[in-house]
């Protein structure tokens, strides 16, 4: 059973990664979405690096304004911690020029935590 546990768990995070991947292929370059299974088999086990690599890439690139990358942060909070939204500005302020860190950091910290039925 626990072995079965574990399973799942690695699995809903690997889905969780892909749709995040997903996300940000469907938004910013569209015409590569048809990569992402192929991205997500070649790079299997290393999906938070390859997130990363594509949300720096992509989402908190050079030039990218910060209506572009906002809603990313500001939706790991809603789904994981409602309570940090009011303090959200200082938290931008002390990662300002390290958005991309800080969402490193976010997926790193709440994506492990989700169960098969999230």
């Amino acid at each position: 059973p626990a072995a079965a546990a574990a399973a799942a768990a690695a699995t809903t995070l690997q889905r969780t990664y892909c749709r995040l991947l997903e996300d940000i292929y469907r938004r910013c370059c569209p015409e590569k979405l048809g990569n992402v299974p192929h991205i997500m088999e070649k790079y299997k086990g290393m999906e938070p690096e390859i997130l990363d690599k594509a949300a720096r890439m992509y989402v908190f690139s050079e030039g990218r304004d910060r209506e572009h990358w906002q809603p990313w942060i500001e939706g790991m909070y809603k789904r994981f911690n409602p309570e940090k939204l009011q303090g959200l500005e200082q938290i931008l302020e002390k990662y300002l020029d390290s958005e991309a860190v800080l969402f490193k950091a976010l997926c790193d910290k709440y994506l492990p935590t989700l169960g098969a039925e999230d």
